[in-house]
């Protein structure tokens, strides 16, 4: 592959990432439906931070000299392996330095997080404790989206339906489009035994279909838990303003709080 095809889609790709990020954020800026003083109370944040990052990293000398240092240390260990103990010294004052510098920038940023939810209503911060980033506002979601209880439930129920001549022609379809789908929403990385996964939903499917349909009516939220539970992957729960943090801090809110005034 060439250099010129290779930073084509690096470029693509970073355009297309940037892209997304953006609806992301519109997607939460629609569902805060902020007030014209919160946004400008929030873009004002957005600037602070700016200027807190400039002063303890763009502005400071000291930052630079401590960069230095460990590009020093690269150097020295691309052309060999013994390390000065000078340079070692060095070393460990840079990053004693360094991990100070990103514990004071820490520590005010998450002061400007607490400000921002502050203001905040209690509906805007039930949206932020529960915002999912998405490219389209989940309304019907398809079966296999394991965090909508009521998408799983139309899943199934049309599963249920459909007559048995089409059910047994095209169960293993339908089968592994549920687990590609169920795949899509796992974390990166995550290990699923597909084949195993397969005859669990197809046993699972059969038992849906036989049971009567007063009983399936009674039962239909149980069976959704079912389903979701056993592909939810445990994650620790995350602070509110840690959220604030990550999208209303994110310089591209001011930009996109600008242009839908």
């Amino acid at each position: 592959m060439s250099i010129f095809v290779t930073l084509l889609i690096l470029g693509t790709t970073e355009i297309k990432d940037e892209v997304i990020r953006e609806i992301h954020l519109l997607n939460l800026l629609h569902a805060l439906e902020l007030s014209s003083e919160q946004k400008e109370f929030i873009i004002k944040k957005i600037e602070e931070k700016k200027t807190i990052e400039e002063e303890l990293f763009k502005k400071n000398s000291e930052v630079s000299r401590a960069f230095a240092v460990l590009k020093e240390l690269k150097d020295t260990l691309l052309s060999q392996r013994h390390i000065p103990e000078d340079l070692k010294k060095r070393v460990h004052k840079a990053e004693r330095y360094l991990k100070e510098i990103r514990r004071k920038y820490e520590e005010k940023i998450t002061e400007l997080a607490f400000s921002i939810k502050e203001i905040l209503k209690p509906h805007q911060l039930y949206i932020m404790e529960t915002y999912k980033p998405c490219i389209i506002p989940p309304k019907e979601t398809a079966i296999g989206q394991a965090d909508d209880r009521e998408g799983i439930t139309k899943g199934l129920t049309r599963i249920r339906k459909l007559p048995n001549k089409v059910f047994e022609k095209r169960k293993y379809e339908i089968v592994s489009a549920t687990l590609e789908n169920i795949k899509l929403h796992l974390p990166k990385g995550y290990i699923l035994d597909e084949e195993k996964e397969k005859e669990w939903l197809l046993s699972f499917f059969n038992e849906i279909r036989i049971v009567p349909e007063v009983e399936f009516t009674l039962r239909v939220d149980e069976f959704a838990e079912r389903l979701k539970s056993r592909y939810e992957v445990f994650k620790l729960p995350i602070a509110t303003w840690v959220k604030i943090e990550k999208f209303l801090l994110d310089p591209k809110i001011a930009e996109l709080l600008k242009k839908t005034e």
